[in-house]
Parts: C-alpha cells; sequence; structure tokens
C-alpha cells in the first residue's frame, strides 16, 4: 500500500524540527487533526502579521500604521503580536529596502510534500535576500536550528534566483536575521522528514 502524501508548509515543519523531543508527538497530532478541517482564514494566527509586513517591505503600508496595528487585536493574540510588531519593526527601521517576488517551490521529502516559500524578498543596499518569516508563542529561534531551514532553501531553490542572493529566516519577535552561512544541514532534514512521517502513521 501507497503511503499517505502529507502536506506541510516549511513553517509546520520548522516549527517540528525547533521542537524537543516530548512535544513533537503533540505537535504532529495537532497538525493532523488540523488536516481535517478546511482551511478557514480567520484559522490562521499569523496570517495578519504576514499580510502587513509584505506591505510594508512593498512599501504600501508605513511603519507606524503597521505598529498601529496592535491597538486593535483580539485578545488571543495581543501578547504574540505586539511582541513580533515590536521586534520586526525593530528590524526594518530605518532600512531602506525595494521588494522583489520570492521564488518557492515544492519537494517531496519522504511521504511529506512540502511547499518552501519564502514570504519576504527585498534589495537592501545592493543584495538581494529571500527571507522565512519565523514567529512562534512556544518555542525560540537559534542560530543552529535556523541552518535547518535555511539548508532547505539553499538546496531547493537556490537554482532559481541570482548566485548572489541570500536566503534569510528572520525571527519577528527577536528582529534578527538570520543569513545561510555554508553550513549545510540538508541530511538532518531528511531525517527529520522520516521522524516526522513515523508520528503521522503512528497517530
Amino acid at each position: 500500500m501507497a503511503k499517505e502524501t502529507i502536506k506541510l508548509s516549511l513553517n509546520e515543519f520548522m516549527q517540528f524540527m525547533i521542537k524537543p523531543g516530548y512535544a513533537r508527538r503533540r505537535y504532529v497530532a495537532q497538525v493532523k487533526e488540523q488536516r481535517l478541517k478546511e482551511y478557514a482564514p480567520h484559522d490562521d494566527y499569523w496570517r495578519r502579521f504576514r499580510e502587513g509586513v509584505i506591505k510594508v517591505i512593498k512599501g504600501k503600508l508605513s511603519l507606524d500604521s503597521f505598529i498601529e496595528m496592535k491597538g486593535d487585536l483580539p485578545e488571543n493574540k495581543v501578547e504574540n503580536y505586539s511582541q513580533a510588531i515590536d521586534g520586526f519593526s525593530w528590524f526594518i527601521k530605518k532600512k531602506k529596502v525595494t521588494w522583489i517576488n520570492p521564488p518557492r517551490t515544492t519537494i517531496k521529502l519522504s511521504s511529506i510534500r512540502l511547499d518552501i516559500n519564502p514570504e519576504l524578498g527585498f534589495v537592501y543596499r545592493g543584495k538581494v535576500y529571500f527571507a522565512k518569516l519565523f514567529m512562534s508563542s512556544k518555542v525560540s529561534l537559534d542560530r543552529k536550528n535556523a541552518d535547518y531551514v535555511l539548508s532547505v532553501m539553499e538546496h531547493e531553490l537556490r537554482e532559481k534566483v541570482d548566485p548572489s542572493a541570500v536566503f534569510s529566516v528572520i525571527d519577528a519577535k527577536k528582529g534578527i536575521k538570520y543569513d545561510y552561512r555554508g553550513v549545510d544541514k540538508y541530511l538532518d532534514v531528511e531525517v527529520e522528514a522520516i521522524s516526522f512521517e513515523k508520528y503521522w502513521e503512528l497517530l
């Protein structure tokens, strides 16, 4: 019998990779439960934040207006959104950037169909960056974990962009950008995909 194809976003896979072992089973169960429901925009917790960031980079929303979003949030988003808005605002302030459309692709890792879709593309001081936004209320990103995601983007998107372009992950809450630094963890990512698949099969 053919294995079930598991459709994941890079955000979902990123969350799984950086969670400690004891939390992984619960997370996979949550993702599997979500797949039983139809996608609804209001269920996408971070959608409004992502759309706001993209508008800021495109020059369609002022930074002041972006920050004002904090005054119009439902109770369950106030803390997380406020931290992410403050962190990203600190990162982007005083930077003159120009939007460029980011690449995207879909790949297979074991039985996982993984969408690789950096949300942001921008030119800053003559250099092109394609960046994945990281937002989470429960786990923290560090340099080591960022390398996993950056390895995926480097392997799968490099042929779609200029050789000088830089792949990045932006930790919105901390206002920190991690750039690909040549540390290849793609083999580890493939192992993580198998781990996710095993949890999925057993739950």
